[in-house]
């Protein structure tokens, strides 16, 4: 986790700081910041060089052009200077989207292995156009694509977390003393921490539709944690334990460890879990066991009684439940009932939002295509060739006869594989991250007054709203050269 003060064990490594570190140090001494106190002002980000060290700030500007990173932090009259090649990455404070989430209904992958989320407004013979909240219309190279995934739209109802101040959340009993295997939730970094025996984080003063889509990163530990889901009480531990309050529940419930992922229902005191992985070939459970975070997503219809749990963007889990009284609660909780481990459970990076009952369907991309390739809502498919896409309507050219498909039934499009053509490797990329996984590579020119500037093969010259990153990475091909790459 992020240390809350600067310490720099290498000055060898990072240029340019010279006697304004020694100045920064006696004011430090008075002014320690901590990562809590930071990212609760919603004032700072971190900057975090190639040995590690870190501090605490902002960015004043960073330009291509002179290799240089200019860095504010609160507590020092002047900014600091860095050269980027001592970089590593920055870590961003984060910003509320100015747009709604909502209106991103399509996820295109690049062959680069980037992923940019927005609305499909037209498709020609060379050119994408994705309208996005981050960067206006962004024109792609149509070679440069691999996939286009029908995402669904989600109406947005919760975003985070940026404090504790929204949550009850477990604590040590005065019996516990001093016991440091307690169950408490401590935040971080804009993460919540789940650690020790019987730990729980509840939302406060949150509705779950019935339709609900919940997006959430997680590490994962030995003994399980989760997450209830349509609570209809709050969790009152004075006279019992954990578990027994979640049994008084009448809710849905999803739980993962290192082992396993399962689904269940509590009702009438009783726990029961179910739930198909469908994991014949322990692929899942060899994920679950090595992956240091895990990207979480459910799709619950309450109405229906069904939940699908999509672990790392691909299906892992269906439940039924058989019973037909449904939960009639809308809280939801994540939970830690039991921990063996000695670092705690992450929780970050949690969306809530409205579902329109849509699920992704699995892609193929990796796989040879010989021909642009349609999955549509239904399961069906089709193959031949993609021509066009205008108002709504993909002009689909196939061995017996054209169609006009309608583009809010489909679910996947996968480009031929023959067609595909990849971004050359620049010496100043940077990626930006909108999430663990989700990001877009841009060689950079700057960033100031809140965007970042640069330019691809895969979409040309482009303006990017700094709000829309949790990170940038710098140095991204350290351990390759370049140039050779390109030749």
């Amino acid at each position: 986790m992020i240390n809350s003060k600067l310490e720099i064990r290498n000055q060898k490594q990072i240029s340019n700081l010279g006697i304004c570190l020694a100045s920064f140090f006696l004011l430090a001494a008075f002014t320690a910041i901590s990562a809590d106190d930071a990212k609760a002002s919603g004032k700072s980000s971190v900057i975090v060089f190639k040995n590690n060290d870190l501090l605490h700030g902002g960015i004043s500007s960073i330009a291509a052009s002179d290799g240089k990173a200019v860095w504010q932090h609160q507590d020092s009259k002047q900014p600091f200077t860095f050269n980027l090649k001592n970089i590593k990455e920055i870590i961003l404070d984060p910003v509320e989207p100015k747009t709604s989430e909502a209106q991103q209904t399509f996820a295109v992958a690049l062959t680069n292995g980037d992923t940019l989320k927005g609305s499909v407004m037209s498709l020609d013979s060379n050119i994408l156009v994705l309208r996005t909240w981050y960067a206006g219309d962004l024109k792609i190279d149509r070679r440069m694509i691999r996939e286009m995934i029908n995402s669904g739209s989600s109406q947005l109802i919760y975003r985070g977390p940026d404090n504790l101040a929204g949550w009850r959340v477990s604590k040590p009993n005065r019996d516990d003393g001093d016991d440091e295997n307690a169950g408490k939730v401590e935040f971080k970094n804009n993460t919540l921490l789940l650690s020790g025996y019987e730990a729980y984080a509840e939302k406060k003063d949150i509705k779950l539709p019935d339709l609900v889509r919940i997006d959430y990163e997680t590490t994962v530990s030995n003994e399980g944690s989760g997450i209830i889901l349509y609570t209809d009480k709050q969790i009152d531990m004075k006279d019992g334990s954990l578990e027994s309050e979640i049994r008084r529940f009448n809710a849905y419930g999803v739980s993962i460890s290192k082992y396993e992922l399962s689904a269940g229902r509590s009702r009438n005191n009783e726990w029961q879990s179910a739930g198909d992985s469908g994991d014949d070939n322990g692929k899942l459970r060899k994920l679950l066991n090595s992956s240091p975070k895990l990207k979480v997503t459910i799709f619950s219809n309450r109405k229906a009684g069904m939940i699908n749990v999509h672990v790392n963007d691909t299906p892992a889990l269906k439940y039924i439940d058989q019973d037909k009284e449904f939960p009639k609660g809308s809280g939801m909780c994540f939970i830690l009932t039991d921990s063996s481990d000695s670092r705690p459970v992450e929780i970050s990076n949690i969306r809530v939002g409205v579902w329109d009952g849509k699920l992704p369907a699995p892609g193929v991309a990796d796989e040879v295509i010989e021909k642009d390739t349609i999955l549509f809502s239904n399961k069906d498919k089709t193959t031949g060739v993609l021509k066009l896409l205008e108002k709504g309507n993909l002009q689909f050219e196939t061995e017996f006869a054209p169609l006009t498909i309608p583009l809010d039934r489909v679910a996947n499009i996968i480009t031929c594989s023959a067609n595909r053509r990849q971004a050359k490797r620049e010496s100043n990329d940077i990626r930006a991250y909108f999430s663990a996984e989700d990001c877009i590579t841009i060689n950079i020119s700057e960033i100031t007054g809140g965007k970042i500037r640069g330019r691809s093969e895969n979409f040309g010259e482009v303006s990017l709203d700094l709000g829309a990153f949790e990170k940038i990475t710098f140095n991204i091909y350290d351990e390759e050269t370049v140039k050779d790459e390109n030749k």
